[in-house]
């Protein structure tokens, strides 16, 4: 298929990049995700075409290395991990949809492009090709044929080029241009008062009296507080466990160990036996028996008795034995750094939602406290505002005594203060000095030099301010042509991006996608 990869020759340089290669899929590519895949060819069908796993396997590993860049211990992130494979696959899906849809519509990619495309990605420019080595890595590292892994690369080439023939169709007009400019180039910035309402959160509980009013008022707020935060009431499942430890101290010989086992074995069969025919509460005094003549840790006292405990309270391979057996269970052996256990469990509770009849109170303890601290804040903030807007400059309320309220904390971090920003744009989202504040963005630019105070009290999050405008840069016509192709690149590249998803979300809803992973 592909005359120009017959054509060979030794290159020091290129070896040395495919030996690279060759050890790096070989290492990263045994086991597939943590279990071989050698009965499946490929991992999804898209309109009957397969995506086989050989490249689901290598568009994973290149996701994996962009991210280790930037964070080494990326690969230590199950989390992550899930997330790159499964963008990995779906990168796949929507390539294969692009690839068919450029055949139906008559695109082909030359044998001569395609051997050029692979050189680029294989040899640096000018380097002769080894065709030796290519042939061993389309065999060894992807498992294919020559005809095969060209035919595969075709399918990238393809893709590429539909994606590159619907950024060449962009509806980017001098209107949305001019827009982008105007974004960039108006700027402004602002003297800022922030008052954080927890600063003014009362410092004593409510009274009985105070809270029940306000559960009287709010039942409906406290509800809907409980459902939106159902997970911080939630009580994970816990276990009421008892055990017989057969301790293996630091150091032990293998001898020796194996002996404390034989031991532990022992117990556990005359356990076994004595217990297979009776009820949970002559279970419990037997087991209670056998902990107290043979375990050897500090429960032994106690009928090896635990209690009730959560999975985290416990070393791993005891809390998993443990947590994956139901009530009136008897263990096999569980080895931990402790030794051999033998447990019985008790008592199972499942994870539940603590009642809302039980947090109630708590709930409107804390909500009470926010309105208190809101209605505070707001109050004092109004009282800053009618002094800006009376000429006061916001850098003055401190010297004026105005700034905090009286007999308040001015050391604490979350006091009222006052910052003055740089420069930002009304295409931005951020406030130098401030953060993701786009109220204040948007507000901002409300502002004249005529009128430079914002009229209200702006709240944005957990926070109130009070804005004045210090300075204001708007766009100079002169600036627009000069700009104008740089402007055209970024706003055809965030369009690109916006109109290929739009193609691939009315590709996928017609396409036959079958997952086989």
């Amino acid at each position: 298929m592909m005359d120009f990869m017959r054509r060979n020759s030794n290159s020091w340089l290129t070896m040395a990049i495919f030996a690279v290669l060759i050890f790096v899929f070989a290492m990263s590519f045994g086991p597939w995700m943590g279990s071989r895949q050698v009965n499946k060819a490929y991992v999804a069908t898209v309109n009957g075409a397969p995506i086989p796993v050989s490249h689901l396997q290598i568009a994973y590993r290149s996701r994996l290395q962009a991210m280790q860049r930037y964070n080494a211990d990326a690969a230590s992130d199950e989390k992550k991990i899930a997330r790159i494979k499964k963008q990995a696959l779906e990168g796949l899906v929507d390539q294969e949809l692009l690839a068919q849809w450029a055949m139906r519509n008559g695109l082909v990619v030359s044998n001569r492009h395609l051997a050029e495309v692979i050189r680029k990605q294989f040899s640096r420019d000018g380097e002769p090709f080894d065709r030796q080595l290519y042939k061993r890595i389309v065999q060894g590292v992807y498992q294919t044929t020559e005809g095969q892994f060209e035919s595969l690369m075709e399918r990238e080439v393809l893709s590429s080029a539909m994606q590159q023939l619907l950024s060449n169709n962009l509806p980017l007009s001098d209107g949305d241009l001019r827009l982008s400019f105007e974004l960039r180039n108006n700027k402004a910035a602002v003297d800022v008062v922030q008052l954080q309402t927890e600063f003014f959160a009362p410092n004593k509980p409510p009274s009985k009296q105070q809270l029940q009013a306000f559960v009287d008022k709010s039942a409906q707020q406290i509800e809907q507080h409980y459902n939106n935060n159902i997970n911080r009431y939630q009580q994970p499942k816990k276990v009421q466990a008892s055990h017989i430890l057969f301790k293996v101290p630091a150091g032990t010989s293998a001898q020796d160990k194996q002996k404390i086992q034989q031991k532990a074995a022992g117990v556990l069969q005359q356990l076994k036996t004595q217990m297979s025919d009776q009820t949970p509460e002559q279970q419990k005094e037997l087991f209670g028996s056998f902990a107290k003549k043979h375990s050897e840790g500090p429960t032994a006292s106690k009928q090896g008795d635990l209690g009730f405990f959560e999975h985290s309270d416990m070393v791993k391979p005891f809390a998993d034995t443990a947590f994956a057996m139901a009530a009136n269970d008897l263990s096999e052996l569980v080895e931990t750094v402790f030794g051999y256990h033998i447990i019985w469990v008790q008592q199972v509770k499942e994870a539940q939602a603590t009642p809302l009849n039980e947090v109630r109170d708590s709930i409107a303890t804390t909500l009470w406290r926010q309105q208190q601290a809101q209605q505070a804040a707001k109050a004092h903030g109004n009282k800053l505002l009618a002094s800006v807007k009376k000429g006061t400059k916001p850098q003055k309320l401190k010297a004026k005594g105005l700034l905090l309220p009286k007999g308040s904390n001015a050391k604490a971090d979350n006091a009222p203060k006052v910052i003055i920003t740089d420069l930002f744009t009304q295409g931005s989202q951020n406030v130098p000095k401030l953060g993701n504040v786009p109220e204040v963005v948007q507000a901002a630019f409300t502002l004249t030099e005529k009128s430079p105070v914002y009229d209200q009290l702006l709240q944005s999050g957990d926070s109130y301010y009070v804005l004045q405008l210090r300075q204001r840069e708007k766009p100079q016509e002169k600036d627009f042509e000069a700009q104008k192709k740089t402007l055209r690149m970024s706003s055809e590249w965030i369009l690109r991006a916006e109109w290929i998803d739009n193609h691939m979300k009315a590709l996928r809803e017609k396409a036959d996608i079958v997952y086989v992973l």
